[in-house]
């Protein structure tokens, strides 16, 4: 019997049958009411029932909602041995970089950083002409980035700081473009 040909009655009385199967293994109304409805998809797709092997409807469901109460548990226990073999990893240090990596990785750092220093001296330069920005770049170089304190920093307004910033912005993005060959946009 194929459960899409049972009355509406038919089919409430399986659903209560194997809610509280599903309630009796998960002691959990929440993770049974789960169990059964994907008990349910799976007995309409891909586990569907066998007349020979289980007659009884709700029986076969009740076995399908064991099966993935099941696998839902299995999982659960690797994903805790999983998180624990991780805690005790972390615990006792992890794995040590070769000395490779770290000249590798330290080496990257110095790269970036001489990178890093050219494009703010390609900026002071393009930047010459404008005292506000200068003394902004200045700020933001010592970790001052919100615009109310630069304002009282600079004693200039919300708006001439606003107006500085955004500059500042199209400046910087004009000189990595042009690193990437890329079309500069003019900025006023």
């Amino acid at each position: 019997m194929d459960i899409r040909d049972l009355t509406i009655e038919e089919n409430r009385a399986l659903h209560e049958i194997v809610l509280l199967a599903a309630k009796s293994m998960t002691k959990s109304v929440v993770q049974a009411e789960e169990i059964t409805q994907e008990a349910y998809l799976r007995a309409l797709t891909t586990r569907k029932q066998n007349p020979e092997k289980q007659p009884s409807i709700a029986k076969h469901l009740a076995g399908v909602a064991r099966s993935l109460l099941s696998i839902e548990r299995k999982s659960a226990r690797r994903r805790v041995e999983t998180s624990a073999g991780e805690e005790q990893a972390l615990l006792a240090g992890g794995a040590t970089p070769s000395p490779e990596t770290l000249l590798l990785d330290e080496a990257q750092r110095r790269e970036d950083e001489a990178e890093a220093a050219r494009h703010i001296a390609t900026l002071r330069t393009k930047l010459a002409d404008h005292e506000l920005e200068l003394a902004i770049c200045d700020h933001l170089a010592d970790d001052v980035t919100k615009p109310a304190d630069l304002v009282k920093l600079t004693g200039r307004t919300h708006a001439e700081v606003d107006a500085a910033l955004r500059r500042i912005r199209r400046t910087m993005k004009n000189i990595l473009a042009a690193e990437r060959g890329e079309q500069e946009e003019e900025v006023p």
